[in-house]
């Protein structure tokens, strides 16, 4: 029975006012990956952290950041899994996703936004089949790439669905 009882807590192995960690949770096989977009990396202000727990022992395992950490770029801002490669959301601009090797620590693809514009670019990202999806709430669109190669394959927006609907009646 499920009683809803605290089972884990995690905390900000960095901890720092504003970090927003916990800000984006992903299930990593047996671990979680949490995001903290605005913890700073030395003297980068909100470059961005993810972090790997165990779920076990509720300790850190990996900090990872981004290839080359920048002021503001928020990486950690979107966080999900493909098999047990971690996929992370950096927002600065021009706004890029990483597949990131959980053994290595390598990346092992970049997803970068087409035509980069302000908007919400990466409030989620998913491995959907063979492809990655990341989506923009603020412009209504989501971003489908290859999720081995990162190439661009083609942005949904709300139109899209509005056009399809509308040509159905």
């Amino acid at each position: 029975v499920n009683t809803g009882a605290l089972l884990q807590s995690y905390q900000n192995p960095a901890p720092e006012v504003n970090g927003l960690f916990g800000m984006s949770v992903a299930a990593l096989g047996t671990n979680l990956l949490i995001g903290a977009p605005q913890n700073d990396v030395d003297t980068l202000v909100d470059a961005g952290k993810a972090y790997v727990f165990s779920t076990s022992s509720g300790t850190p395992m990996a900090t990872h950041l981004a290839p080359t950490p920048v002021t503001n770029a928020h990486f950690g801002y979107g966080v999900g899994a493909l098999g047990t490669d971690l996929l992370v959301v950096q927002v600065k601009l021009p706004s890029e996703a990483y597949r990131i090797d959980s053994a290595t620590g390598t990346v092992t693809a970049t997803y970068t936004q087409p035509s980069p514009q302000d908007g919400k670019w990466g409030n989620f990202i998913k491995p959907v089949g063979a492809h990655v999806a990341v989506g923009d709430q603020e412009l209504g669109k989501v971003f489908l790439f290859a999720a081995t190669s990162g190439a661009f394959e083609r942005v949904l927006a709300q139109h899209d669905e509005i056009d399809a609907l509308n040509a159905t009646r």
